[in-house]
């Protein structure tokens, strides 16, 4: 069957309070996996194989200057290789990819002069892809942004308003292969003064998504391949619902949106010839839907249940749905915990999706629980934490892409140390 995968996985965290309101964080991980690629089926492969190897470091500092300033600064690296090998083709496939990703953020929080706080943020990134198959491309990536909160108090007034806020926010970007853009996003919410907690509240914007390196230039396997040719996504966003909070003897919280969306040059990735697939430009998409949220919980935080509902209509410009989106989708979640142990049971129900653009071939829906435990300690100074899981506890078979069944029932077991 070729599906055999071994993958192993380090991480490590330091935290440092180098300063008296200063903190230092850095965070080391490295990957490597070993993969069969069997490709789809009815088309495959009994020797090609993925491996991977990941190595990133990142450093954080954040540090309150005063009550009113504050800052967060990232520097980052990651270093990928991905080797790809199948001799079972009309030719021999033996392709290495590489991508080296450096960067760096920087966040400034400021509250001066008694008024509501606003956030300024700067960002710079350079992506380096060296591959066999596609030679060396780079991009460099500059952004910058900012967002404040405009606040007004309601006094008293007829409806219980207890006060607006007024959320502006900008963003530009800037791509060394596809320009210059700005995205402007407004927000507002309405706070009340009743016993429910309630909040209503809107946003309307615009954003610009440049293709990722993994959408341009994705190393092809018998699963998929980049599209370098693709163009920028842009779209038309707004919401719009209520939230509301309550303490009773227990704790309840709940909320209700609506949201639509209008794209241009939607990025969806769809099979080609062969089963493969590969990103495409939709053209002009439209999405929009209701979600639905609530939580229930005692007031000490020891047990808690929650559920969500999604209702969405993802059509393109012919009508026709988008593929993978389903209408219904259901979610469930019951955490207990009590002295260091804890225990969740969650689930997800989803619909039926279709996986041709014409919508003639569709996927079955599914719904899988999962189980997981936790314990947390402290031995000999050291800080500590067991972590199981079972994912698909009753063997559900499914798909969540045509013709790559998933694996059955999945046990894991993580151990973290902290010093």
């Amino acid at each position: 069957m070729n599906a055999a995968y071994r993958k192993s996985n380090l991480f490590g965290k330091l935290k440092l309070n180098v300063v008296e309101t200063g903190l230092l964080v850095f965070t080391v991980e490295s990957l490597w996996s070993h993969r069969g690629d069997p490709g789809p089926l009815g088309q495959e492969s009994s020797n090609a194989l993925m491996k991977e190897r990941m190595a990133s470091g990142r450093i954080d500092f954040s540090q309150t200057i005063s009550k009113d300033v504050s800052y967060e600064l990232r520097v980052y690296n990651r270093d990928s290789r991905q080797h790809y090998y199948n001799p079972d083709g009309y030719l021999l496939i033996d392709d290495t990819h590489h991508v080296r990703s450096l960067g760096v953020e920087l966040q400034g929080n400021f509250q001066l002069w008694g008024r509501s706080p606003f956030t300024i943020g700067l960002s710079y990134r350079k992506d380096d892809v060296s591959s066999t198959n596609l030679g060396d491309v780079f991009r460099v990536t500059k952004s910058a942004y900012i967002q404040d909160e405009l606040e007004w108090k309601g006094g008293d007034n007829p409806i219980g308003l207890k006060g607006i806020t007024v959320f502006p926010a900008i963003r530009a970007d800037d791509y060394s292969d596809f320009g210059f853009n700005v995205s402007p996003r407004l927000g507002i919410a309405l706070v009340f003064h009743d016993h429910l907690g309630l909040v209503l509240k809107g946003n309307i914007g615009r954003s610009f998504q440049a293709p990722t390196l993994n959408d341009l230039y994705w190393m092809e396997d018998n699963f998929a391949k980049g599209n370098p040719h693709l163009k920028p996504e842009r779209s038309a966003n707004f919401d719009v619902g209520f939230s509301f909070s309550r303490n009773m003897p227990l704790v309840l919280r709940g909320s209700v949106a609506y949201f639509a969306n209008r794209f241009q040059d939607k990025i969806q990735w769809q099979p080609g010839a062969g089963g493969k697939w590969s990103p495409q430009n939709v053209g002009t998409a439209r999405t929009r839907g209701v979600e639905l949220e609530t939580e229930v919980s005692t007031s000490d935080g020891r047990i808690v249940a929650g559920g969500s509902y999604t209702y969405l209509i993802a059509q393109d410009n012919r009508g026709r749905t988008l593929l993978y989106r389903p209408k219904h989708s259901l979610s469930y979640s019951l955490s207990l915990a009590s002295r260091g142990i804890s225990l969740r049971f969650e689930g997800r129900a989803v619909g039926r999706r279709f996986y041709t653009v014409a919508n003639t071939k569709w996927l079955q829906p599914y719904t899988i629980h999962n189980i997981g435990v936790r314990i947390q300690g402290r031995m000999m100074a050291v800080d500590f934490g067991i972590h199981g899981r079972v994912e698909n506890i009753f063997d559900v078979r499914y798909q969540q892409v045509a013709d790559y069944p998933l694996p059955g029932r999945r046990w894991s077991l993580r151990v973290d140390l902290s010093i």
